[in-house]
């Protein structure tokens, strides 16, 4: 999955009348180069938001591998793991039939978690297939983005994890510069994953015709692009590649 973020898609002709008289090349010059840095410092902020998930889990990992599994002591640090971080919502054990066996949750989902099948998960079956970490793309559930990770803990079980991404979708509302810079995430396809429009998100809006989205698909690359909008408005944006999830920002 490929995810790319844009920023700042400012019509050029509200950069303000003070600056009418500096060198028009120049000035985009700067502009662009200001909207390269900005897509890159999210795409560290992401990049960093993921690298953490995966620490902790690598956490767990490294408390034993190998049989006998003391799983008193697994629940334990389970648990743990959800008490210390919002970010995990339910953390599984699940056996190579893709059985869940046991499950620790956030206390707010009390009297809402079950025990399920993984069998069909896609994310499930890649990690089982390949013997890694396996990330799913992110969905939503309601208005709320999530994330799928699964990683093998024994020969014969895996860990299931559900993380909350709100922290990233709010990274991503939060990321402007101006009044009207945005910043928003597409997949590989060109759909949007994240956006401040939340519901263009969980509708997975397709842009994939708009030439920074196309450009950024294929080249999968830092850079900045101008262009003429569906309206006709000139448009100046940037984007940047989000390595830890194979995404572009």
């Amino acid at each position: 999955m490929l995810i790319l973020l844009f920023l700042l898609v400012i019509p050029l002709g509200i950069v303000g009348w003070r600056l009418i008289n500096i060198n028009r090349v120049n000035l985009q010059d700067v502009i662009l180069e200001l909207h390269i840095k900005q897509a890159t410092s999210v795409a560290e902020r992401v990049k960093s938001y993921m690298s953490n998930l995966k620490e902790k889990l690598k956490f767990i990992i490294s408390v034993h591998r190998e049989p006998p599994i003391d799983w008193t002591l697994t629940r334990r640090i389970l648990k743990s793991m959800i008490t210390s971080s919002e970010k995990f919502l339910t953390i599984s054990t699940v056996n190579s039939d893709g059985r869940e066996l046991t499950k620790v949750y956030q206390p707010s989902l009390e009297g809402k978690v079950k025990l399920e099948s993984r069998k069909e998960d896609l994310t499930f079956i890649e990690s089982k297939d390949t013997g890694e970490l396996a990330i799913s793309s992110i969905y939503y559930e309601g208005r709320t983005p999530r994330i799928n990770l699964v990683y093998p803990y024994t020969k014969d079980i895996y860990l299931y994890i559900k993380a909350d991404m709100t922290e990233l979708l709010d990274t991503v509302k939060n990321s402007r510069i101006g009044k009207t810079g945005i910043t928003y995430i597409v997949d590989n396809e060109g759909s949007i994953v994240m956006h401040p429009d939340i519901q263009l998100g969980v509708k997975s809006v397709s842009v994939k015709e708009r030439p920074i989205v196309r450009e950024v698909i294929s080249r999968r690359l830092r850079g900045s692009k101008e262009y003429t909008d569906e309206d006709g408005n000139q448009i100046v944006g940037a984007y940047a590649p989000v390595a830890a999830l194979d995404l572009g920002l």
